[in-house]
């Protein structure tokens, strides 16, 4: 016995074995509270879970939170990056270190509400990947207008048509990540999975989920971010790295 305490109920029903993962950057003030509630929706709608906090280089005390959560909880472990790698990197790391078929990602700002994981695990029988969609977005008027322009340009280049590609709450098969490569290491990342996603034909599906303002911390997207996602669609566009299914 680890002497860890783990919240995992009994009689579970679904069978889902998920691996959650939840990248985190100067999160220090909300880290537990995001760690914990998804724990409770985890071990409440899964028969086996994992959750993978990613601590991308965080300057703040996050790293000591995440590891004394890891130290709590059997279900948590933590990957740190020294330095900060990028949001697309922590989630690369993430996937790739899933060991459950099913993966799931949010962030760790609190915004969203884990115990809506069982909208996903619904819908994930006649799907491979299943995104949420902010139906009342909580986030300032100049993010929501990127985010529009954004879904017109992913849509008209890389028909990637979505209601809300950038959504931080997704349920994918993990098998997707054993036939994608994944070169994001920033925002890029989620319309690069979608993109690739098509081309080997994998069903995607969507729901609507909830979308809190933010309970602490702050947001990480600056303009700097917008123009290095539009780099690397620009760099996918031309060096494509599109996936080929095997026989």
């Amino acid at each position: 016995m680890s002497g860890k305490s783990s919240k995992k109920g009994s009689g579970k029903t679904s069978g889902h074995a998920v691996s959650a993962v939840l990248p985190a950057y100067n999160e220090q003030e909300v880290l537990r509270q995001s760690t914990e509630e998804l724990h409770a929706a985890l071990a409440k709608a899964c028969e086996r879970f994992e959750i993978i906090i990613v601590d991308d280089g965080s300057t703040d005390d996050t790293p000591r939170v995440a590891d004394a959560l890891a130290d709590e909880y059997d279900e948590v472990r933590v990957i740190h990056h020294r330095p900060n790698q990028g949001y697309g990197a922590a989630l690369r790391s993430g996937f790739t270190s899933a060991k459950m078929p099913l993966v799931f990602y949010t962030d760790a700002d609190s915004q969203f509400v884990p115990g809506e994981i069982g909208l996903l695990l619904e819908r994930i029988g006649e799907a491979d990947i299943v995104t949420g969609y902010r139906a009342d977005r909580q986030d300032p008027w100049n993010r929501k207008v990127f985010s529009w322009g954004f879904k017109k340009f992913i849509g008209l280049v890389f028909g990637v048509r979505v209601r809300d590609c950038d959504c931080a709450f997704k349920l994918y098969r993990r098998k997707v990540f054993d036939e994608i490569t994944i070169d994001s290491n920033m925002f890029f990342i989620d319309a690069e999975v979608l993109a690739k996603a098509n081309v080997l034909g994998y069903r995607i599906d969507e729901v609507p989920v909830t979308h809190r303002p933010r309970a602490g911390g702050q947001s990480t997207v600056r303009l700097s971010h917008i123009l290095s996602t539009l780099r690397e669609a620009w760099h996918m566009l031309v060096a494509p790295n599109l996936p080929v299914r095997q026989p």
